[in-house]
């Protein structure tokens, strides 16, 4: 990707070719076009800079995600950690979902961390 070196942007993101569902209301459809996106802007991020995702639950801390899974058939499951290292389990229902997607330059000493999809 371009231009990142001069100031942060999120790459466009096609619509995946998805073939017709035979229920687009489940969570497991909800959950692959998360993952399918997440992936798809981590793969056209430059090597210094990584993708963090947060929650930011009503009245509360941000909460960040660092694996998603789900239930069906409306269960979307956050996995993360509050500012103080405490770990989160949020259990949402997938029209409750909105998630922060931020790109930062990361820590060269670390590794970078993408995120998990855990499935059903």
């Amino acid at each position: 990707m371009t231009g990142l070196s001069n100031f942060l942007s999120f790459p466009r993101i096609p619509s995946p070719k998805i073939p017709i569902i035979e229920n687009p209301n489940l969570a497991n459809v909800f959950y692959d076009r998360l993952r399918h996106h997440i992936k798809e802007t981590e793969k056209q991020l430059e090597p210094n800079y990584e993708l963090l995702i947060y929650y930011y639950p009503p009245g509360g801390e941000p909460i960040r995600v660092n694996d998603i899974g789900y239930h069906n058939p409306s269960l979307i499951i956050l996995y993360g950690h509050d500012s103080k290292g405490n770990e989160n389990n949020i259990l949402l229902h997938m029209q409750s979902v909105q998630l922060i997607l931020k790109i930062e330059n990361r820590n060269q000493d670390k590794p970078k961390r993408g995120i998990g999809f855990l499935g059903e």
